[in-house]
Order: C-alpha cells, then sequence, then structure tokens
C-alpha cells in the first residue's frame, strides 16, 4: 500500500478514536443524567426542561435586574454581575437570588445535554411583562428591577421537577445561628424545585458547618443527591428517617448568605 494511503488511513482511524473519545467524554461530564428538570442560565435568559411533563420555558431577564450576590458582596445588575467575579461565585449568587437550587451554567453542558434538549420547543417569557418585577429609580437615578416576592411564589411552576415532586421527600430546616431569614432562604431554593420543607425550626447549637441527617433510602434520589451536593454538609445516618431529612443550617452557610 503507497505511504500516501496508509498515512490517509492513520488519520481516519485517528480521527475516529478522538471522536469517540471526545463523546465518551462529554457522556460522562453530562449535566443532565436522569429524566429530573434542567434547569440553567444564559443570561440574560434562565431556561428551563422537563423531560417528564414535556414543559419547556425561557425567562428573559432585564439587564437592569439586581441580583443580590453572595458571600456579603452586596446587590448587582445582572448585565455586569458575570465580570464581577469568579464563575462559581456568579453561580452561587443566581441560585440563591432567585432561590433555584438546582441552577446550572449553560457553559458546563455538553453535547449530550444539548442533544437531548432540541427535542423540546420552549415556551418563551419576559419577565418584565409579568407583574413578578418592582421597577424602581436608585437615589442617583438609575432604572432599576427588583424581583417581588411573587417570583418566589410563582416559579416552581416553571423550575419544579415532576420526577422530584414523586419521589416525596419531605425537609426539617433548623437555623442553629441567629441570623434570620437562614431557614427561609434554603427553604425557597428547595421547594422552587419540587422539594418538600415541612417544618422550619431554630435552636441554639451555633453550628460551625451545616449539618444533614438522612437515611440509606434517600441516597440514590435525585432531589437528595442536589440537596446534598448544594449545602456540602458534614452527614451522618439515621435509618428512622425513611424519606425525612434533616438540615441543620451553621455559621458556614450564614456566612455565604448573609455576609455574617
Amino acid at each position: 500500500m503507497p505511504k500516501i494511503y496508509k498515512f490517509i488511513w492513520s488519520f481516519v482511524i485517528l480521527s475516529l478514536l478522538s471522536g469517540l473519545g471526545f463523546l465518551a467524554f462529554s457522556f460522562q461530564k453530562r449535566v443532565w443524567k436522569d429524566d429530573s428538570r434542567l434547569t440553567y442560565y444564559d443570561l440574560p435568559q434562565i431556561r428551563s426542561v422537563d423531560p417528564v411533563t414535556k414543559e419547556a420555558v425561557i425567562i428573559t431577564l432585564p439587564q437592569n435586574l439586581e441580583v443580590e450576590s453572595t458571600d456579603g458582596r452586596g446587590v448587582w445588575l445582572l448585565g455586569k454581575i458575570t465580570k464581577a467575579g469568579s464563575k462559581t461565585w456568579v453561580l452561587e449568587s443566581l441560585r440563591w437570588h432567585f432561590g433555584i437550587a438546582d441552577l446550572q451554567p449553560s457553559s458546563d453542558l455538553t453535547v449530550w445535554d444539548w442533544w437531548r434538549l432540541r427535542r423540546f420547543s420552549p415556551k418563551s417569557i419576559d419577565l418584565t411583562q409579568t407583574g413578578l418585577l418592582t421597577a424602581e429609580t436608585t437615589s442617583d437615578g438609575v432604572a432599576i428591577y427588583r424581583l417581588s416576592p411573587h417570583w418566589y411564589l410563582q416559579s416552581p411552576d416553571w423550575f419544579a421537577s415532576a420526577k422530584i415532586v414523586r419521589q416525596n421527600l419531605i425537609v426539617t430546616i433548623i437555623n442553629t445561628t441567629t441570623v434570620s431569614g437562614l431557614g427561609s432562604r434554603a427553604a425557597r431554593a428547595l421547594e422552587t424545585i419540587g422539594i418538600k420543607v415541612q417544618t422550619l425550626l431554630s435552636s441554639q447549637d451555633n453550628l460551625k458547618r451545616c449539618r444533614l441527617t438522612y437515611s440509606s433510602q434517600v441516597r440514590k434520589l435525585s432531589g437528595f443527591i442536589i440537596l446534598k451536593d448544594l449545602f456540602n454538609c458534614d452527614t451522618q445516618i439515621n435509618e428512622s428517617l425513611g424519606l425525612e431529612i434533616k438540615l441543620e443550617l451553621g455559621q458556614d452557610w450564614a456566612g455565604k448568605l448573609f455576609g455574617s
């Protein structure tokens, strides 16, 4: 066989192997691994798809929407926040401001994720036309929007996962710090995706790190996996809990959400 043909065949084989390797890597790193809802942002839009109900939505946000950031770094306009810090900080700020526990950046999606998304025809919503924002003017004359409390009542209709709802997880949240509002913010983010928060309590334990107590029955449920990854707490097993989960919030999350 002439050398040129050997070279061509070698090139073809290497290209095929590289392509297969890329697809295998993309499959392993895919964000969307089951039939839970996928919610991701590509600012100024938040997009969400539920493969169980076949519902899909694109929420377009105004660039002058105020976003309360994490780690005590104050308030930023949506159009400027991506340039104000790291990718992780931006993700955390958006997750907690909008109260969507499983929100992901579009940059993390792989070829496999985009392939699944092609099947859905989303409904487009301009958030400025929904009544879920309040229009205000700052003291220096800048026109801004803020989320109204009604956003958090409406958002489960757009972002709750049918699969997670059917898992019937029940969470008790205990705020062990002196920072008020910590438990309600955690509850809001979980309920938006379909996890039921049954009870909000407080204690004087003042944990340095949050603690998650659960039974082995919930370990493989997607709702629990999202919760566990989101809070990254110390863990302990209590088999008597069944589908119930106890989340004790500590100083780590008071600092994360309120800069305390």
